[in-house]
């Protein structure tokens, strides 16, 4: 039998239980309203985006919008460094890009930082892991990630994999033979871009033209088409002169063969698309930049890639080549809208 003092005391044992329950759920409850903040310091946590290109390139801008569609709900401030190094390719002092990330960094103290792309990727992570402890989210990196050799405990990431290989597939079935040339331009991002698309293939295309400027490019979209029995057009962003309204008359006038790409926006320049969805990119970052700030590791989250895309047809196109789309690809893919 249990006496009148050991009910008294598990009685007291409950009472106290109940009360440790409470205060646990209070506590929770207190996280969940007032969302992320720095743990040592109790205040918000700090994300700084340092972006390679410019704020109207409309690939960075989608990646960031998709980060901060992420952060709404939190207690976290949140800046954002733009290097510019597409439309001031020619003028960047490489030397001096970690200076003004460094001093972004030490001007604004971030808990995480996210890169996008390939300058900040290869001028900027190195030497911040090298002299800080700051774990680093990157974006908007193509090929594989360990030829950089980054330290797994303080930095991860998210690959952009190019849907080349079903793309060239589909291609395939409207061309007359298998030769594929590349149309791109001269900058490091499209060097780049070349290299991650011949890797997914497992070989090397046909030809390629790193164009320098519009009347280079729409000479190498000519010359490509008697080479070659399908073209893929790489993102032309930066380059000197281009015009998108004229690059599309020109192309819907001199198309031979049919044309694809990666890019949403270059949809209306080709027959067949199959394009990347940049804000998945924001999304996986910023997701994973708040559970760095809870307590997370980046080693506990390992490098991953892309799995999002949208497919597009052009009709257009595909009547003035006399080409006829199959039923399960209209069935499948997005009409292309001028």
């Amino acid at each position: 039998m249990i006496s009148s003092l050991q009910l008294a005391l598990s009685l007291s044992n409950r009472s106290l239980k109940i009360r440790c329950s409470l205060w646990c759920l209070l506590i929770l409850v207190a996280c969940h309203l007032f969302g992320v903040s720095n743990a040592a310091t109790d205040k918000p946590a700090r994300i700084l985006h340092i972006n390679s290109y410019h704020q109207g390139y409309s690939w960075s801008d989608n990646i960031l919008q998709g980060i901060q569609s992420r952060l709404l709900a939190e207690n976290i401030e949140f800046d954002a460094l733009h290097l510019d190094s597409l439309q001031h390719s020619s003028e960047i002092d490489m030397s001096k890009i970690y200076e003004s990330a460094e001093a972004k960094v030490l001007a604004f103290q971030p808990d995480v930082i996210i890169t996008s792309h390939e300058l900040a990727t290869q001028y900027v992570i190195a030497p911040i892991v090298e002299n800080y402890d700051i774990p680093i989210i990157y974006t908007g990196m193509h090929g594989d990630p360990e030829k950089y050799n980054f330290p797994k405990d303080q930095v991860t990431g998210i690959v952009e994999f190019a849907m080349i290989e079903p793309l060239l597939d589909l291609l395939e079935q409207y061309s007359e033979g298998k030769r594929v040339g590349l149309l791109t331009i001269d900058s490091l991002c499209a060097r780049t871009v070349k290299d991650h698309y011949e890797e997914i293939l497992n070989s090397r295309f046909t030809e390629t033209i790193h164009a320098t400027d519009f009347e280079v490019w729409k000479a190498g979209f000519d010359t490509l088409q008697d080479q070659v029995d399908i073209v893929i057009l790489a993102d032309p962003t930066g380059l000197k002169g281009w015009n998108s309204s004229d690059a599309l008359n020109y192309l819907e006038n001199n198309m031979r063969v049919p044309i694809g790409s990666t890019d949403k926006w270059l949809a209306p320049l080709s027959l067949i698309t199959i394009a990347k969805i940049p804000q998945e990119q924001g999304w996986w970052a910023a997701d994973i930049a708040v559970k760095l700030i809870d307590g997370g590791k980046p080693i506990d989250f390992p490098v991953t890639t892309t799995r999002e895309a949208e497919l597009y047809i052009n009709f257009q196109a595909a009547e003035k080549m006399e080409i006829v789309f199959s039923t399960e690809l209209v069935e499948i893919g997005t009409k292309v809208d001028y």
